[in-house]
């Protein structure tokens, strides 16, 4: 907008310079007849300056002019991303929402009884009549790398499963699972989350549950696969495609598209698992929290996803003792789209 005041104010003098010049060359004709010629070249003077004012007044108008039409691009550009978000928003909601995730246990855990020591004491068998190429057990299910033997499988089919009398806490443990997911636009500090510090602070603007059971649920559970990490000395419990069912989520209707969780902020919370004894609810809480989680892949529908790796959650303890992970999502749409298996 300069330039064009200035190239405008730049042609206005040209015209005022041509003007006098014009005037100064009539005036040097009519020298011989000075006196004569005087009342006409004062007369000439008002005409020059009614000319540049035209000139200004003109110029000023075009400046006005160039200022509306810079006013209107600008309304038209806002118009326009208003648009193409609004275009996102409907093209990509959030409408099939799927948590698959691993969780890992330590050894070490005295509430589960002889239920771990079966289990190690089991691992170092099957381990050792593989290497001695012996006949594996029937009933048990196991996975191999590299001619080793790495994890085993506990599921109700195999004979490992936690199913004797004394085995009722790693049982619940490690036949559930469940997380929900809460997820605020703006993100808020650790402190001022409510599970962290005992209630008080912003609601999340969507919040959705997951959970996970051996052989599913009709509710849109997702299907549990527990196993023992061989190598590790580790329980591992993998959730797989538990869908949320829309008819439970609380929403503010900040976030409805995918579009929305540019810059978000995400929280992911154990539920709370409970037991009609309430000795049994103190050794199932006193195991979860040793719980950690392994892999994180959310799937939004539309063959939308993110796996953000676990090393960028951070982790936290809840007033519970529970672990809860948080994670900020990138703002801009390739970071985010970085974050797509």
């Amino acid at each position: 907008m300069i330039d064009a005041v200035v190239t405008i104010f730049t042609y206005a003098a040209i015209l005022l310079q041509g003007g006098i010049a014009l005037h100064a060359v009539r005036a040097r004709q009519g020298s011989d007849a000075l006196s004569a010629n005087r009342p006409r070249r004062r007369a000439g003077m008002p005409v020059l300056a009614l000319m540049a004012v035209s000139v200004l007044l003109y110029s000023f108008q075009l400046v006005s002019k160039y200022g509306q039409q810079k006013a209107a691009a600008r309304q038209r550009a806002t118009e326009m991303e208003q648009l193409k978000a609004a275009s996102g928003r409907a093209l990509y909601p959030i409408h099939d929402v799927r948590l698959s995730c691993r969780v890992r246990l330590p050894g070490g855990n005295p509430e589960l009884g002889g239920y771990e020591q079966r289990v190690r004491a089991s691992a170092d068998a099957l381990a050792a009549a593989y290497a001695r190429d012996l006949a594996i057990p029937a009933g048990v299910g196991y996975s191999l790398s590299w001619g080793a033997l790495t994890s085993i499988d506990l599921g109700r089919s195999s004979s490992l499963s936690p199913r004797a009398a004394g085995e009722s806490v790693a049982q619940l443990v490690l036949g559930s699972l469940g997380f929900t997911l809460e997820i605020f636009k703006d993100p808020i500090r650790p402190q001022d989350y409510r599970h962290l510090n005992g209630g008080r602070g912003r609601k999340p603007d969507l919040s959705m549950g997951f959970w996970w059971s051996e052989g599913g649920s009709a509710r849109g559970g997702g299907i549990l696969r527990p196993s023992y990490d061989v190598r590790q000395g580790e329980f591992v419990v993998a959730g797989f495609e538990a869908r949320s069912n829309p008819e439970d989520w609380r929403s503010t209707g900040e976030i409805a598209s995918i579009a929305d969780l540019l810059g978000s902020q995400l929280w992911v919370v154990p539920m709370t698992m409970t037991h009609s004894d309430p000795r049994l609810s103190s050794q199932i809480a006193a195991v979860r929290k040793r719980m950690r989680l392994d892999t994180f892949y959310l799937s939004l529908g539309a063959g939308r996803g993110i796996a953000p790796p676990v090393t960028a959650f951070q982790g936290l303890v809840d007033r519970r003792g529970l672990p809860v992970y948080v994670f900020t999502l990138p703002r801009t749409k390739a970071e985010f789209r970085a974050l797509e298996p």
